[in-house]
């Protein structure tokens, strides 16, 4: 669920799916002709036997016309993805096929040249989502540690994609409308759940000095990204208590139950005591020994973040 204290860390994808659908809601009129040329071949096993023979004339990739779900933006990046390496296919079954033109002008209208190649930019745009979206929605390895990194991505690319050029407004307007989604959920960083910020800290690439470089480089605000790297400095600690606590009660409850058996006391482990007396490192907990080592400079896609 979504609601309590902290945002569930499985809501990432879904917030950001409302992102995208906010973006899309003023659909460019490529994507509906492109939708409406591929929903009239799909209506029939003849008529896609037809397209087939023409896709065949290009020697192109026969994995097939596939047709979105409108409400499901990922859906309709599958349906560019496959459309548009059939464009010159589409343009031969135009040629020959009067009832496919006939019957797209009486709709949005035929994809022409220029369809095609803002389907091809909002692909581009839509995949770098998709692809998020698949990372963070993964079952087979831990995701909330990809959270900030992968956000602030986004968010940048959002920022690129607002600047208003003549090649296409309407996907400037689309990346508009998505910052403003995505600053309503994300904008304020007081409010976003620190769970996810401590995630990013426990992975050994980044640590606690990631959370203030992020947020100063998405948002260039440097006080506000040093306030809140020390909340989660603090967050960080405060967790890290309760659970020595709990490891600390555990332990402890298991040595009564030993001396009350035999009065044994481990010697080895009181002398190591006292040497971290002595050399003055006695308050060094684990989280501070983590924090203080270098970062995993890795770049590796597959890093298990748990070993």
């Amino acid at each position: 669920m979504c609601g309590g204290k902290f945002l569930h860390v499985r809501c990432v994808a879904h917030i950001m799916n409302l992102v995208v659908m906010d973006g899309l809601s003023e659909i460019s009129v490529a994507i509906k002709r492109i939708r409406e040329a591929v929903g009239f071949i799909r209506q029939s096993p003849a008529r896609i036997q037809k397209f087939n023979n023409f896709v065949a004339l290009d020697n192109t990739s026969k994995s097939g016309l596939c047709l979105d779900v409108p409400m499901r933006w990922n859906s309709t990046f599958l349906m560019l993805q496959s459309a548009v390496k059939y464009e010159h296919a589409f343009d031969l079954y135009r040629l020959s096929y009067k009832q496919f033109k006939n019957d797209l002008e009486a709709k949005s209208g035929i994809p022409d040249i220029h369809d095609w190649e803002s389907a091809r930019r909002m692909m581009k745009f839509l995949e770098q989502f998709y692809h998020f979206t698949l990372k963070v929605s993964g079952s087979q390895y831990i995701t909330s540690n990809l959270f900030l990194p992968e956000v602030g991505n986004l968010y940048n690319l959002l920022k690129s994609w607002m600047v208003v050029n003549n090649e296409d407004y309407q996907l400037s307007f689309m990346a508009t409308k998505m910052k403003q989604k995505y600053e309503k959920y994300w904008g304020d960083v007081d409010k976003m759940n620190k769970l996810l910020y401590i995630a990013a800290v426990l992975d050994p690439r980044r640590k606690l000095r990631f959370i203030g470089f992020a947020l100063k480089w998405m948002y260039g605000d440097e006080k506000s990204a040093s306030d809140l790297t020390s909340d989660v400095e603090e967050a960080t600690y405060e967790l890290y208590a309760h659970y020595e606590n709990q490891v600390g009660e555990a332990s402890s409850s298991s040595q009564t139950e030993l001396d009350e058996d035999g009065g044994k006391m481990d010697l080895i482990a009181e002398y190591m005591k006292q040497l971290q007396k002595e050399r003055g490192v006695v308050n060094k907990t684990e989280l501070d020994r983590y924090l203080n080592e270098e970062v995993e400079r890795s770049m590796d896609p597959k890093f298990d973040v748990l070993c």
